[in-house]
């Protein structure tokens, strides 16, 4: 019967083939029939991101017919997922290119193992491929040139892409650099051309790139929350590869859903215009597009593809790039183009700037012909080549000399003030010799000291509305934002950030110190909080201006023995306000990983006029007990009277003095809203004035940064050198104290659990709650797990347990990044718990304790505890060819690999025990190239030890020195007098208050009664005046009315009287008449 350790490799190959057939025919069934929709499915299948865990898995499933070395399949438990042959053809690798690195051992059992532990286990930056001129450069050209110079022809356009490889930028800059100094020219006098394209991952562009023009994607493509979905896999089709991986599906079915249902659009895509964001082009270097903007909504595959076609073609230039050294000074070196593209449309990338044909002209002797090997970028000696010739100059222009890191280093009033003005007056006097650099810190000094606080907009602009991702976006620079990326790239890219930041701080003699969270961080294991998604670090305002005059707007080059990071160091435009003001730009500057936007919060503390924390109001009172009419009166050196010293309202009320009915509505909805916010987060101190409020900070020393974060010179100083992520850095001199100040700080070095993480001090990390429930195996669900360790017995773990604990880990596929993680940490989380023992032993004298520290932190080295990412993929990709060309049984390759994690599960077990009995070789263990002086095993404060169930209060204060108490390090007589001052002075002058307002009470209840009696008064007098005129107008009235009977009496009688008249007049007027009628009758009878 055939095992698999025979199981030739022409057969695993047909079968692999046939598999990937049968997927194809299984997904073209699917799909009703169409190739394209084949093709999708296809396209759509995941790649493993545990490799051991895939592994792992028997490859029966995989591999027909095949057993275990027992020949039995009842210990297969479930079939393998991994495709070997699945690898992407450009990075496809020859067998010899394979043999080539494995060495004389081959393709064996032995060489895939041990390829192994230099993948997983070792950080060590080592490459297994050079960086080729066919493979590199010409890597993507239809045709290989018959000329190397016919690259350079710009009529013939024969390199519009190359694959990105960092190795080959560094090795021309390095080269362009040292052939310069060699040449006798200064450093300050050398300018080299920039393009993004050589210095950021821009690789998601190339294959649009190299479409036809008629082919490309269109504006509107592009400028959507999602990529529309037929197009997306006719270009992936196109491409032979996925745009994104991650939540893939998600933003497929989105899509998908939106474009075939009836449905109306969503609000934002109604008033979308295409034209606000990226605009068509026909740039045969550009994707058929060019973004001016990116759409924030956008889901981050789509966000990744407009920002980074924005930052080649519009991305901030750097005024310098600035090439680390880890064993010296920082070189600077100016650029010397502002713009992206030249003139004729071609960048300024390496090709098409001049700068690798220079390089080829000095370093391969066939050029102007094709070399008849092929020609390796080697980065490393041409780094070194550079540095020899910048030693042997006198005069090193830019570079900095690195000054040795003393254990407690000093901090000084004067690095927490700084007077801009005078600084911006020396700038404008110099103006013709001013570096780039200095001309853009003098345009931001001219601007911040000119601007007042509430018109300063928000300077920094995250990835924070990225559609589903708005929980983690916030954490990338949306510049340099490329997707969402795995959990473990943050976590490396964090890790080289930061170690990035500290060494580029200590090669330029910058201060700076860890802070914040990251200082909470340290205060464990010298790493940062797994769920943190930044690192936040400090400097005084002095050397932030510094920082500020000398590199901002430079990218930094990491030293190319430890990783191939480039870092873009950005500072704000309001760099001279130093309160909280608007609350929109609380960080004074960022150091930004350009390939994830990942960054470093970089805050300044200064003399600020901020109202002061309440804790500090002990030491406001001791000023006003010893202050006296000689007391010196400071004033903020950076405020203009009258323009930018003035409250929200005060601004309002003179811009209406000023403007009248100009002042628009929404201007004073923003000024008062703003003093409205100020209103509502103020303390004692607020009421005294802006100038009052500068004078009193700087007199007790206090300081700030712009998010109100306050503290004092003696908490600070001196800063004490330590390590953090491996890198040598500072920690404040009273960390404790500054972090119970702004967070619930435990007083154990014990297990606890936070943020769905549980620390576990036997390991001195920090775990997540799923991790731990898989790898104590406490419900048994696991057949792998050899061990099952109860729950609840984390809380404190056995000798023995701790031992099963770590066999679980290593044998769990799950586990493999855990596993990884423990094994590359182990120094950096020994060297923290040691440093703790020494710091808290109070048998030690200062000196003596000051002799330990200093020789136990003095030049160590730790390599990361991730690989580089470049080195990373590369490694990865080596591991799938050799896999998939390695004639060996996968059993096998499981057999080596579990016994591989056993053994070093084993080594672990076996450092824990030799640290819990004081027995480990401190040397030996740390690789020091000399023996020590001193037997570390012998001094420390003992507060914890595998196995032990004691409970410590290691961390209930901040370490003292032998003959020194805690409260004489804190000042607590001094403070608890002065408090018990302020108290009383406090509850005098709140007696004073309610005695004045019991007088004013009293005052005002006498005014009120006596107000109440003349009240009375004039009520009675008046209802006595409306009596009297209410008793007037009845006699009026009553008068009025006789008046009126009387006039209607005599009315009346003189009717009567006329009547009678009338009446007599009428009777007399009949008589007359009558007569006559009479003598009528008289007369005709």
């Amino acid at each position: 019967m055939m095992t698999m350790r025979t199981f030739s490799r022409q057969k695993k190959m047909a079968i692999l083939a046939a598999l990937f057939s049968a997927a194809a025919v299984f997904a073209l069934v699917r799909s009703g029939g169409s190739p394209l929709a084949a093709s999708k499915g296809i396209l759509q299948i995941e790649a493993s991101q545990q490799y051991l865990q895939a592994l792992w898995q028997d490859s029966w499933g995989l591999i027909a017919g095949d057993r275990d070395r027992r020949g039995s399949r009842a210990q297969v438990e479930q079939p393998c997922k991994f495709l070997p042959a699945a690898v992407q053809p450009r990075f496809r690798l020859t067998r010899e290119q394979v043999l080539g690195v494995l060495g004389t051992g081959g393709m064996t059992l032995e060489g895939i193992v041990q390829f192994y532990r230099r993948w997983r286990f070792d950080t060590t930056l080592r490459y297994v491929l050079p960086c080729s001129l066919k493979q590199g450069l010409l890597g993507r050209v239809a045709e290989v040139p018959a000329l190397l110079s016919d690259v350079f022809v710009r009529e013939k356009l024969l390199v519009k892409t190359y694959d990105y490889d960092p190795r080959m930028t560094s090795a021309v800059y390095y080269d362009a650099v040292g052939a310069a100094l060699a040449a006798d020219q200064t450093i300050d006098g050398l300018a080299l051309p920039f393009s993004w394209y050589d210095w950021a991952d821009l690789s998601i562009l190339d294959d649009f790139i190299d479409l036809p023009e008629d082919e490309k994607p269109s504006a509107a493509w592009v400028v959507n929350r999602y990529f529309p979905v037929d197009e997306l896999f006719r270009y992936e089709s196109a491409f032979g590869r996925k745009l994104f991986d991650t939540d893939r599906a998600k933003g497929l079915v989105a899509e998908y859903y939106r474009s075939k249902t009836k449905f109306p659009p969503m609000e934002s895509d109604v008033v979308l215009d295409v034209g606000l964001y990226c605009l068509n082009s026909t740039n045969p270097f550009l994707p058929g597009f060019e973004c001016a903007e990116v759409f924030p909504r956008s889901r981050p595959e789509v966000y990744h593809l407009q920002a980074r076609t924005r930052l080649y073609t519009r991305g901030p230039i750097p005024y310098s790039l600035t090439f680390l050294n880890l064993n010296g000074p920082a070189i600077t070196v100016p650029i010397s183009n502002t713009a992206a593209f030249q003139k004729d449309g071609t960048p300024y990338n390496i090709v098409y700037s001049g700068m690798l044909e220079a390089y080829l002209k000095r370093n391969v002797n066939s050029f102007p012909k094709m070399p008849r090997r092929d020609y390796h970028f080697e980065n490393l000696p041409k780094f070194e080549s550079m540095w020899n010739a910048y030693s042997q100059r006198a005069d090193k222009g830019s570079g900095s000399e690195q000054i040795r890191k003393p254990l407690f280093l000093n901090l000084t009033e004067a690095d927490f003030e700084f007077d801009a003005f005078t600084k911006l007056r020396e700038l404008q006097e110099n103006g013709a010799n001013l570096t780039a650099h200095q001309k853009g810190y003098m345009s931001a000094l001219n601007y911040s000291l000119h601007n007042h606080f509430a018109d300063c907009d928000k300077f920094f602009t995250e990835a924070g509305d990225s559609t589903d991702y708005q929980h983690l976006g916030h954490h990338f620079d949306s510049r340099f934002f490329r997707g969402a990326i795995a959990y473990g790239e943050i976590r490396a890219r964090l890790d080289a950030l930061i170690r990035a930041w500290l060494s580029f701080t200590n090669s330029s003699n910058l201060v700076t110190w860890v802070a914040h969270g990251s200082m909470y961080a340290w205060m464990y294991d010298g790493l940062a909080f797994p769920w943190d998604g930044d690192h936040d670090v400090q400097m005084p305002i002095r050397h932030l201006h510094m920082l500020a005059e000398r590199f901002n707007q430079t990218v930094v080059v990491d030293d190319p023995t430890v990783g191939n990071g480039r870092y873009f160091i950005d500072v704000t435009s309001s760099i001279t306000s130093r309160i909280h003001g608007n609350g929109k730009n609380n960080i004074d500057a960022r150091f930004i990983d350009v390939d994830s936007g990942l960054y470093v919060d970089i805050t300044g503390l200064s003399v600020s006029s901020d109202p002061v924390d309440t804790r500090y109001d002990w030491l406001v009172e001791k000023f006003w007990q010893e202050r006296d009419n000689g007391t010196t009166f400071y004033r903020d050196p950076n405020l203009i009277p009258g323009v930018t010293d003035l409250t929200p309202k005060e601004l309002l009320e003179k811009e209406k003095a000023e403007k009248g009915t100009g002042v628009t509505e929404s201007r004073i909805r923003h000024l008062t809203g703003l003093q409205d916010e100020l209103n509502r987060d103020q303390n004692d101190f607020a009421k005294m004035s802006v100038a009052e409020r500068y004078n009193l900070n700087k007199h007790i020393k206090v300081y700030n940064c712009r998010n109100k974060h306050f503290t004092t010179l003696e908490e600070l100083s001196p800063l004490r050198l330590t390590y953090f992520h491996g890198m040598p850095a500072y920690i404040p001199n009273q960390y404790l104290k500054i972090l119970r100040a702004e967070y619930h700080v435990p007083e154990s070095f014990k297990t606890m659990s936070y943020h769905e993480c549980t620390f576990l001090p036997e390991f001195r990390l920090w775990i997540m709650d799923k991790e731990i429930d898989r790898i104590t195996n406490s419900d048994s669900s696991s057949t792998i797990a050899e061990h099952k360790i109860p729950r609840d017995h984390i809380e404190g773990l056995t000798t023995n347990e701790v031992k099963q604990l770590l066999q679980n880990i290593a044998v769990l596929p799950e586990a493999e990044d855990l596993f990884v993680y423990l094994w590359n940490t182990r120094h950096i989380t020994l060297f923290r718990q040691k440093e703790i023992e020494l710091q808290y032993d109070k048998s030690l004298s200062p000196r003596k304790k000051a002799e330990l520290l200093d020789a136990f932190v003095r030049d160590r080295r730790f390599d990361g505890i991730y690989k580089d990412i470049f080195q990373e993929r590369m490694e990865t990709n080596f591991w799938n060819n050799l896999l998939s060309m390695a004639d060996v049984s996968f059993p096998l390759v499981l057999e080596e690999l579990k016994q591989l994690h056993l053994d070093l599960a084993k080594e672990l077990f076996r450092i824990n025990s030799e640290m819990a009995v004081k027995e480990l070789d401190w040397e030996a263990e740390f690789g020091e190239e000399k023996p020590g002086k001193y037997d570390f095993n012998k001094y420390g404060e003992h507060f914890f030890s595998m196995g032990e169930r004691s409970s410590n209060a290691i961390f209930a204060a901040d370490p003292v020195d032998r003959g020194q108490s805690i409260s004489a390090l804190y000042r607590t007589d001094l403070e608890d007098e002065f408090k018990a001052k302020y108290k009383d002075r406090k509850n005098a002058a709140e007696m004073e208050r309610k005695r004045k307002e019991e007088e004013e009470r009293k005052r005002k209840e006498e005014e009120e009664r006596k107000r109440k009696e003349e009240e009375e008064r004039k009520r009675k007098e008046e209802e006595e005046r409306k009596k009297k005129e209410e008793e007037e107008r009845k006699r009026k009235e009553e008068e009025e009315r006789k008046r009126k009977e009387e006039e209607e009496r005599k009315r009346e009688e003189e009717d009567e009287r006329r009547q009678n008249e009338d009446m007599e007049h009428k009777r007399q007027q009949d008589m007359g008449s009558g007569q006559k009628q009479v003598e009528f009758t008289h007369q005709h009878e």
